[in-house]
């Protein structure tokens, strides 16, 4: 038996207390933990009540069963009957590893190290410390409401614990200095009347997570969002737990602590923390943005960005590149810049001692298709600003490519960067006709509706695109003069005949989608031809065009594919969308349907969004439920996965392996790189660059395995739909309120989720009535961004128990039985790895050949290049949360920055990599040329001489000293042409080696003879 049973025959007049007290009289005091009493649906005169109870303890629960089983526990005059319940009231109680009571909880900002700038303060808090300190939570009351803040493991930068002396301080002070704020509840009464809510049939030791509301910060002036520094105030003789055992930036110190009166640093109350420069002084928008970053995350103390130090961000006084790079170290600080002007005044003296290279740009030089775009993040208690983010363009950015300080792409995330749920703005308690929304919901339609300001510019919502829906971000603008939001909607397009909210919301997203501009199309190159229909119910043409093959090549060459020209193309055109197909016998460029006509446009640029292209073949979760339905044996996959691990396997040793492996699965931009140092010779378990490269491959391959069951099919090709105009086929071969409710409706991942557990539990599988409610619903889901009808879940489809492979650590969980639980389990038991560059990797894999005369000249240029492009790389893979220069290097991301995804990202992040490599080779080319220009020795000296800084012993780790980063190697290999030239010869000098010497060896016999 379990911690939880059911007992049954208690009267129909007893109350949860009472049941609690009865029941505690036997397995001793304080041993329930939470307790449900009801009563039967059709109650007669003979109706018992029975009640659900959870124990602390398995132990407990048997003390109660053992005295029913000897019929002595009685309630009056009944006996009473005891089960064991099917499943806990509360799966996974929240025990706390440590609890204080009576503290007093500062909130504020550090001034000095001992010196606290207090902005709101509560007495009586009592905190929990949680299961290894992952979330500590503090309950308090303000203005007669009950507050919980959840603060997690992740969100603190650092803890502290002053102890001031004993004779000058009765009290100690543990500080927690946090990089976001804590998740804010308020505790809302129970409802009587209702019986999952009301007191006298239920009873919890701790309130339910169900009681605690989301809200938004309730102190004055915002307080919390305001705040960097959490400080509790506890006596001196109050034993803490040894924090060091749990958190690695830990400090103590026997210094004096003060808490000082502060006042609000922020220009505003709504929108926290934002600061602004002084009318006198002038800070350019892109500097008081990075400057709000800085104190958003904690790196600068708010009440310490005063005057002077706008002084020092203004580029009447310094250059605007020196206050951008410095601005950018001072990110790096491990801790907060209490004294930011000193710090300041230190690195512009070193950055004016900087040589050529340095004195650049600290931006990546971008190429074409990309922009620069800030991005603000709204939480429920504060505001924190990003970027400039590399972005891919769209048609709208590129058309107003002059404003793009004043476009702003906004998004609306919860304190750890994950989404916000639909219950933290609408409860789910909330009955159908109870349209109860949170202060949250208020939030978010309050920044669509109001905007929000940054220094002198006030951006409004303009639109968003549906992938933007899905992620609950929006694009917004600062309107000028002579250019307003408003404006730019109307040159997009005429919309005035569209009366559906969520159809307007989703054409205005069309010109938002992110695409490559390709070339201007006039309208008498355009035909319209029919739609393919079967009468009335059927459009088979839907979405579906033509494109002359002629153009089609000179839509390639736009799209820089110079060996081919695609068959397919994703496009926009206007007020059109959709794919368009090649055809051979067009003669117009673009041949397009009604029903890729969405509203009415001016606009003549085709704009590619995608193309037809080789994509590799993998199974995933959801095909192999579906083939496991239709009666495919689980061995069959487990096969194929143990094949496809093999392969991987063999691939980081073995140069045969590798190379067919990179041949069916490319690796994007460095796929020609990996061939070119594998057709020289190059081990992939020597060579560091090839091998690293291969170690993320594999690892991201195993990565996709354990978490989508991602199996490769060699023979099996993904491909891009569209019509068979040939017909050659047989039948088988083939705005504001809106934005808030969608996050409120949004409900796709939910019925994703749903439908992966009951069709692992039911014995039908996909085949079951609960997979085929859900699946039915996620239609619905699917098409909410256009219809704004949402998909309402019943509840006995709300999941309550996951898979093991699902890995809901934090629900309550069993081992699946089934194929893709199998193929959980086998793939766990391999471990992806990749190796940092260490000074001993150095040693043994530098490699001489690269070594050519007149390297030694280039020494100190290269040693330039490669601080640049470290300094470089670093920022991208810090802005989003990348952990290793492989992983970024060959796409092959394993982990992100919670505010980042690889679905929405990864084309940005590989396009700006690719930017980098370009200007990396734009600094070899400029190093290359001259009046006369140099010679090909000089040129391959130079690309020995970054082989060289790059890989030799004696320069390994001097580029991140201060940084808590690996060497990095991937440098030298942006020039990997000339370095393998070199490596080429000398590999065919060494084959010619013995058969020059045995020609010698003849020539003198020969000459002997003679």
């Amino acid at each position: 038996m379990g911690r939880t049973i059911q007992v049954s025959g208690f009267a129909l007049t007893d109350s949860a207390e009472y049941v609690k007290d009865f029941l505690e009289r036997i397995a001793g005091a304080g041993t329930i933990y939470a307790l449900k009493l009801r009563h039967p649906k059709n109650i007669t005169a003979t109706s018992k009540a029975f009640a659900i109870v959870q124990f602390q303890t398995q132990e407990s629960a048997s003390l109660v069963e053992n005295a029913a089983q000897r019929n002595v526990l009685r309630s009056g005059r009944f006996y009473l009957k005891v089960r064991p319940a099917d499943r806990d009231i509360v799966p996974r109680p929240r025990i706390a590893m440590f609890s204080l009571d009576d503290t007093v909880l500062h909130l504020g900002c550090l001034v000095k190290e001992n010196i606290l700038s207090g902005l709101f303060s509560a007495r009586n808090v009592s905190v929990q410390f949680g299961f290894d300190m992952k979330k500590m939570y503090f309950y308090l009351s303000y203005n007669l409401i009950k507050y919980k803040l959840e603060l997690s493991y992740e969100s603190i930068w650092e803890m502290q614990l002053h102890r001031p002396p004993a004779y000058r301080s009765r009290t100690k002070f543990l500080l927690f200095q946090v990089q976001a704020a804590p998740k804010i509840y308020e505790l809302l009464p129970r409802r009587s009347g209702l019986m999952y809510e009301d007191p006298f049939f239920n009873w919890f030791r701790d309130d339910t997570d169900e009681q605690w509301t989301r809200t938004i910060d309730f102190t004055p002036s915002a307080s919390i969002g305001q705040s960097s520094i959490l400080c509790l105030e506890v006596p001196q003789q109050c034993e803490l737990p040894n924090i060091a055992d749990y958190f690695v930036y830990y400090k103590e110190h026997n210094l004096d602590f003060e808490c000082q009166k502060g006042y609000s640093y922020s220009c505003g109350n709504y929108f926290v923390p934002i600061v602004k420069s002084p009318d006198y002084i002038e800070v350019p928008y892109e500097i008081l943005f990075k400057v709000n970053n800085l104190v958003q995350n904690g790196t600068l103390s708010g009440p310490t960005v005063d005057d002077n130090f706008f002084r020092y961000v203004s580029p009447k006084v310094i250059p605007i590149d020196h206050i951008k790079r410095a601005l950018l170290k001072m990110s790096y600080l491990k801790s907060t810049c209490l004294n930011p002007t000193n710090w300041l005044s230190v690195q512009y003296s070193r950055i004016r001692k900087l040589r050529y290279a340095l004195q650049r740009s600290s931006n990546i030089s971008l190429d074409d298709g990309l922009v620069y775009v800030h991005r603000v993040q709204v939480t429920p208690a504060k505001v924190y600003f990003y970027g400039p983010e590399i972005n891919v363009s769209n048609r709208v950015v590129r058309h107003f490519s002059a404003d793009l300080d004043n476009f702003l792409r906004i998004s609306f995330v919860d304190e750890d960067c994950e989404k916000l749920r639909s219950v933290d703005l609408s409860p789910r308690s909330a009955s159908g006709n109870d349209a109860r929304r949170t202060a949250l919901y208020n939030r978010v339609l309050s920044v669509l509706s109001n905007g929000i300001s940054i220094g002198d510019k006030h951006f409004e919502f303009l639109a968003f695109s549906s992938s933007q829906l899905r992620d609950n971000s929006a694009w917004m603008f600062a309107s000028r003069s002579g250019l307003t939001a408003s404006d730019i909607r109307k040159w997009m397009g005429d919309f005035r005949n569209i009366r559906n909210v969520a159809k307007y919301a989703a054409r205005l997203g069309q010109s938002f989608s992110s695409s490559t501009e390709t070339l201007k199309v006039h309208k008498y190159e355009v035909e319209e031809i029919p739609d393919i229909t079967n009468g009335t119910k059927y459009i088979f043409s839907d979405g579906v065009g033509k494109i002359s093959a002629n153009f089609a090549l000179e839509v390639a060459m736009k799209c820089k594919l110079k060996a081919f020209a695609p068959s397919v193309f994703q496009i926009r055109y206007g007020g059109y969308k959709g794919v368009v197909a090649v055809d051979p016998r067009s003669n117009r460029k673009l041949s397009l349907r009604k029903s890729m006509s969405k509203f009415q446009s001016e606009n003549i640029t085709l704009d590619v969004l995608a193309y037809s292209k080789y994509q590799p073949c993998f199974l995933n979760r959801q095909l192999i439920t579906l083939l496991s339905t239709l009666g495919v044996s689980g061995n069959v996959f487990e096969l194929k996965q143990e094949e496809a691990i093999r392969q991987l396997n063999r691939m980081v040793t073995e140069p045969q392996a590798a190379s067919e492996a990179i041949e069916l699965m490319p690796m994007g931009e460095v796929t020609n790189v990996v061939k070119e140092l594998l057709s020289c010779g190059y081990q992939p378990d020597h060579e560091p660059y090839l091998s690293m490269l291969l170690q993320a491959f594999r690892a991201s391959k195993l990565l996709e395995l354990k978490t989508k069951s991602r199996i490769f099919i060699p023979q099996g090709r993904a491909m891009m739909g569209c019509l068979d105009e040939t017909r050659t086929l047989k039948y088988g071969q083939e705005i504001e309120e809106y934005f808030t409710n969608y996050i409120v409706n949004e409900s796709l991942g939910i019925i994703a989720n749903a439908h992966v557990v009951f069709a692992d539990k039911e014995p039908l599988k996909a085949e079951s009535l609960p997979c085929i409610e859900l699946a039915k619903l996620f239609s619905v889901a699917v098409d909410f961004p256009k219809t704004g009808v949402p998909a309402l879940i019943p509840p006995e489809l709300h999941v309550k128990e996951y898979p093991d492979f699902m890995e809901k650590l934090d629900k309550v969980t069993y081992e699946s039985s089934g194929v893709i639980g199998k193929l959980y389990r086998e793939i766990k038991k391999h471990t992806p790895h990749i190796k940092h560059f260490t000074r001993d990797v150095a040693r043994r894999s530098y490699d001489t050949d690269l070594i050519v005369d007149g390297y030694k000249d280039y020494i100190s240029e290269a040693i330039e290049f490669k601080e640049e492009y470290d300094f470089k790389l670093c920022n991208l893979m810090d802005h989003y949360g990348i952990k290793s220069e492989a992983e970024i290097i060959s796409g092959c991301i394993l982990k992100m920055a919670k505010n980042f995804t690889k679905s929405r990202d990864a084309d940005a992040i590989r396009m700006a990599v690719r930017s980098l490599r370009k200007e990396a080779r734009s600094w070899f080319n400029e190093m290359s040329t001259g009046e006369d220009g140099i010679g090909q020795d000089a040129i391959e000296a130079k690309a020995s001489a970054w082989y060289h800084v790059t890989y030799h012993p004696q320069y390994w780790g001097s580029y991140n000293e201060g940084y808590d980063r690996p060497h990095l190697i991937s440098f030298p290999w942006h020039v990997y042409d000339r370095l393998l030239c070199i490596k080429q010869r000398r590999n065919f000098l060494r084959k010619m080696e013995p058969d020059l010497t045995s020609l010698l060896n003849n020539m003198n016999q020969n000459l002997r003879f003679h």
